[in-house]
C-alpha cells in the first residue's frame, strides 16, 4: 500500500509538469508584445543632429545648420513632426486661380548658413542667417518652380534670420517658437505680395485642417473649427490662424502664425495659403503686403499635442493584432493545460 501511495505522489508530480511548463509560456506570450511595443518605441525617427535639446516632453532636434526643426515625443518616438522654412516668394495675386511667383529665394541654395546655439542649454534662442539670391520665377504657386528665367543672375540679395527658442510646456502641447525675419527682399511689381514658404510634415499623416479662431500660439487649442484640405487640393483665406495635422485619435501636430507681419513699425495682415501634398505633408505661405522697404517680421509656433488619454492604446501601431493573436493562444493553452491536468489527475484517482 505504501508502495503505492508513493508511486501516485510521484506520478502526481510527474502530472504537474506540463502545467508548470505552461506557466513560462504564458509569461513569454504575454510579455513579448509588451517587449515588441518597447523596441518599436525605441525605433524612432533617426536622425544625426547639428544640435539638439529635450524640453521634457519634446526632443528639439535641428538635422542641420538650415531653417528646418523636428520633434519627437519622448513618451512615443512614433509621434514626430518637421517643418522647414522652404522659401520667400514674390507673388501676383490679382489672378485669376493659384497665385503667380514674380521672384523667389530658396534657403536650400544657400552655400551655408551661419548659426548659433547654447548647446546643453534646453530652451536657449537657435539662430541661423544667410544672404540669399532672389531670382526671377515665372509660374503658379504650387508648381514646381521650372519657370526660372534661363541666363539670368540672381536679380539683387535678400537676408534671412530665424530664430528658434522653446515654447513653455503646457498640459497638451510642446515645441518651438520661430522668429523670422527678411531684409532686402526686393518688390520687381508694384501690388504684389510677399510671402514666405514653410514644409509641414509628420507621421503617421491622415488629414489636414486649416483652423480659424484659438492657436497653439496664443490660445490652448480648442477643437479646431475651420477647412479641410484633402489631398492635391489648396487653400488660400486670411481667416486661418493655424494649420493642424489629424490622426486617428485627434491632433497630432500643429503650425500657428501671428496675424500680422510687421515692416518697421507698420502691420499687415497674413494671409495663409496651403496645398496638400500627399497624407502627412503639407506646404503653405503666410503672404503680406508689404509696407516699404523695411524688413519683414513675423513668429511661428509649431507643437506636438499630445492625444486624449483616452486613446492612448492607439499610439502602439500595429500592436492590435499581436495582442489579439496573443490573447487568442493564451486562452487555448490554458484550457489544453487544464483538460490535461484533469485528465491526469483522473487516471491517479483510478490507480489509488
Amino acid at each position: 500500500m505504501g508502495r503505492a501511495v508513493t508511486h501516485a505522489r510521484s506520478a502526481a508530480r510527474r502530472g504537474f509538469r506540463p502545467a508548470a511548463l505552461f506557466v513560462p509560456l504564458a509569461v513569454s506570450i504575454l510579455v513579448a508584445p509588451l517587449a515588441a511595443s518597447a523596441l518599436a518605441g525605441a525605433d524612432g525617427p533617426t536622425v544625426v543632429p547639428w544640435s539638439r535639446y529635450d524640453t521634457g516632453r519634446v526632443n528639439v532636434v535641428f538635422p542641420e545648420e538650415r531653417p528646418a526643426v523636428e520633434l519627437i515625443q519622448d513618451a512615443n518616438r512614433s509621434l514626430s513632426a518637421s517643418l522647414e522654412l522652404t522659401g520667400l516668394y514674390e507673388l501676383n495675386t490679382a489672378t485669376s486661380g493659384a497665385p503667380l511667383v514674380v521672384a523667389a529665394a530658396f534657403p536650400a541654395n544657400a552655400s551655408g548658413f551661419n548659426a548659433t546655439t547654447a548647446l546643453g542649454s534646453a530652451g536657449s534662442p537657435v539662430g541661423m542667417y544667410a544672404n540669399l539670391g532672389v531670382t526671377p520665377v515665372s509660374g503658379s504657386l504650387w508648381g514646381n518652380m521650372s519657370g526660372i528665367a534661363a541666363g539670368t543672375g540672381p536679380v539683387t540679395a535678400t537676408t534671412l534670420a530665424v530664430a528658434f527658442t522653446a515654447t513653455t510646456n503646457t498640459a497638451t502641447e510642446a515645441g518651438v517658437v520661430i522668429n523670422w525675419s527678411v531684409t532686402g527682399f526686393p518688390r520687381t511689381v508694384q501690388g504684389t505680395t510677399f510671402a514666405v514658404s514653410f514644409e509641414f510634415d509628420y507621421a503617421n499623416g491622415r488629414a489636414f485642417t486649416a483652423c480659424e479662431g484659438s492657436s497653439v500660439l496664443f490660445l490652448a487649442p480648442a477643437a479646431c473649427a475651420g477647412s479641410a484640405i484633402g489631398n492635391g487640393s489648396s487653400l488660400w483665406g486670411s481667416q486661418y490662424t493655424s494649420l493642424e495635422g489629424e490622426g486617428g485619435f485627434g491632433p497630432v501636430a500643429v503650425v500657428s502664425w501671428s496675424p500680422s507681419v510687421v515692416y518697421g513699425t507698420a502691420a499687415s495682415t497674413v494671409t495663409f495659403g496651403g496645398l496638400v501634398e500627399r497624407p502627412g505633408v503639407a506646404t503653405f505661405v503666410l503672404g503680406s503686403t508689404p509696407a516699404g522697404n523695411s524688413t519683414a517680421r513675423g513668429t511661428v509656433a509649431f507643437a506636438l499635442v499630445a492625444p486624449p488619454i483616452g486613446s492612448l492604446s492607439t499610439l502602439y501601431v500595429g500592436s492590435g493584432p499581436v495582442y489579439g493573436i496573443s490573447a487568442a493562444l493564451l486562452g487555448v493553452a490554458a484550457v489544453a493545460g487544464l483538460v490535461a491536468y484533469r485528465r491526469r489527475d483522473r487516471r491517479l484517482r483510478d490507480g489509488l
